[in-house]
């Protein structure tokens, strides 16, 4: 955060409540230290992130275009500004799930200026495995509950969780649930499809009517274009569809139109992208090329 007068600071952080570009550029800028483009994918992929008035969203990017960092960071920005109650963060296991959400307590405990900014948020459960922030309380009266955040993966209970026996979950990313591996056996597609249906789906409120602690529940589902079977492609059929959950609310952010043009030149050159390419076709690999970075 750059030095200004006490009135500037102080609309800064407000803005950056609201802002997720800009939370992030101020409060990870050592992650994020390329600008982030204007353009119209990525204001729609940040929106897919935050806008509470879309509940579904469904984004298929190639490797490294940053999609889990940002997730990260939209994370940060719900905790840090009370936006969510209850956020799960879902992979292929709770192994792979817990290392992230690891991750986001080191980073409200030793980022220096989230903890000048909004002080310790550590509670009595910060060590556990499910663990939550402290309850913000003015005057007595407790304003938020604090943010539960939960580790999950395929085949763990999801449906009918309830942080302090009050909230279901309002926050859930489902972020590259499948591998290449687990893509290959019909068995373990269908455990995918089946467990996001039914756990995942179908552990958010759907009342019309919030109580006044209560946050509209959103689903972010990640991850690449492993097989025409995997859950990616069967959500984008599912998009497709009249009346489907996720309607327009899906993205698709390759690394290269066909020609191996960057879409995104100011982090990834055509050169590289060449780089690239050739390198997994000298590998004889062009279909995993095609599944990683061509979505």
């Amino acid at each position: 955060m750059t030095q200004g007068q006490p009135n500037e600071i102080d609309a800064l952080i407000t803005r950056c409540g609201t802002d997720l570009r800009e939370f992030a550029h101020t409060f990870r800028a050592d992650a994020f230290y390329i600008p982030t483009p204007q353009d119209e994918e990525t204001n729609k992929f940040l929106d897919l992130l935050v806008n509470p008035a879309i509940a579904h969203s469904l984004i298929n990017a190639h490797r490294d275009w940053g999609k889990t960092s940002w997730v990260v960071t939209a994370i940060l920005q719900r905790i840090l500004y009370r936006l969510a109650n209850c956020i799960m963060y879902c992979s292929l296991t709770e192994d792979t799930a817990t290392p992230r959400t690891d991750a986001l307590k080191r980073e409200l405990e030793r980022n220096r200026l989230i903890v000048d900014t909004f002080g310790n948020l550590r509670s009595e459960k910060w060590a556990q495995k499910e663990w939550c922030t402290i309850p913000m309380v003015e005057d007595g009266v407790e304003l938020h509950p604090g943010t539960q955040v939960v580790p999950r993966g395929i085949g763990q209970p999801v449906r009918g969780w309830l942080y302090d026996n009050k909230y279901r979950p309002d926050y859930v990313v489902v972020d590259d649930i499948q591998t290449r591996k687990t893509v290959k056996s019909k068995t373990l597609r269908d455990e995918a499809w089946d467990w996001l249906n039914g756990e995942v789906l179908g552990c958010f409120s759907h009342r019309d009517k919030l109580g006044p602690k209560e946050f509209p529940p959103k689903l972010i589902v990640i991850g690449n274009m492993l097989h025409e079977d995997c859950v990616v492609n069967r959500l984008r059929e599912e998009a497709e569809k009249p009346g489907s959950l996720w309607g327009d609310n899906y993205l698709i952010l390759p690394l290269c139109d066909d020609s191996l043009r960057s879409r995104r030149p100011e982090f990834v050159s055509d050169q590289k992208v060449k780089r690239i390419y050739q390198h997994y076709k000298n590998m004889g690999e062009l279909n995993t090329f095609a599944q990683e970075y061509q979505c």
